[in-house]
């Protein structure tokens, strides 16, 4: 199958919580499905080490009330040793799933360096939670930064949520659609029930006929879902009628005002791609 977007190189921005092993283990499968290689990126955060360089900087924890004085020379030494163990866990996922891979570690502001790393990719895998004991995981810094300024594709996933089919795709007819409906193509592979295409209730023929005709030549079939228009509230009622497992939307969705994408992420609870 010859699909438009091809996936060749899968980032993914590491770090040691359960989200940054969640998505090394995602990446790692979807780098196997579309035979793609693996790049973990690890950033020494510059900002952190900045902090505990200064004199009155403390660690506090629930054991000690009192804190204890920060030592940069002994974080920097830490963040070196999650360098190595990340590289040992990116090793073993390649090895798992019989990919090439690559890895770095970086020093500088994670967000920044992600971004530019993301350059270099077609896709980037990253955690959505700001913290790794949240119930309900709100929209972390970095996976809001990449979300909004990587010039590439990227999944945020959600811990605990499984990641695969049916994807879920919204459909206007623009440009950016188009990219979106490719790069849905792409996650859901070959075969039926793998694809939900939503189309907005104004021009709805036309739309469901021109994505039809794109999906038949990459061999993608789909079901189609006509709402009044293209809403949170729809998507949300048609991604739990579907039972779907991953939600791709362009980068330029009317759902995103203002450029600001949080609002809508942190009530999606499933996989959302932003495509570009």
């Amino acid at each position: 199958m010859s699909l438009q977007r091809k996936i060749d190189r899968v980032l993914v921005a590491l770090d040691s919580s359960p989200q940054g092993l969640g998505a090394l283990e995602v990446a790692a499968e979807l780098a196997a499905r579309h035979d793609a290689q693996l790049i973990g990126v690890y950033v020494e955060d510059i900002d952190v080490l900045r902090m505990a360089a200064l004199p009155f900087a403390r660690e506090y924890s629930r054991l000690s009330a009192g804190g204890r004085e920060l030592d940069s020379s002994a974080m920097a030494r830490a963040m070196r040793g999650q360098a190595t163990r990340l590289r040992q866990a990116v090793a073993a996922a390649a090895e798992k799933a019989h990919v090439r891979w690559t890895f770095r570690s970086q020093r500088g502001r994670v967000s920044a360096e992600l971004i530019a790393a993301s350059k270099e990719a077609d896709i980037v895998i990253v955690g959505r939670a700001s913290g790794p004991s949240a119930r309900r995981e709100r929209l972390g810094s970095t996976a809001r930064a990449l979300a909004s300024g990587s010039p590439r594709t990227v999944v945020l996933l959600q811990r605990g949520t499984p990641f695969g089919r049916p994807v879920l795709v919204t459909y206007d007819g623009k440009a950016s659609a188009d990219r979106a409906l490719a790069t849905a193509a792409a996650m859901a592979l070959e075969g039926e029930e793998g694809l939900v295409v939503v189309v907005p209730a104004e021009g709805s023929s036309a739309l469901t006929e021109r994505a039809s005709t794109k999906l038949r030549g990459w061999n993608i079939e789909a079901r189609y879902v006509t709402v009044p228009r293209i809403s949170l509230s729809a998507l949300l009622t048609v991604l739990h009628d579907k039972s779907c497992r991953m939600l791709v939307l362009n980068s330029d969705s009317a759902l995103f005002e203002g450029g600001s994408v949080g609002p809508v992420l942190e009530k999606i609870e499933c996989p959302v791609v932003v495509a570009r």
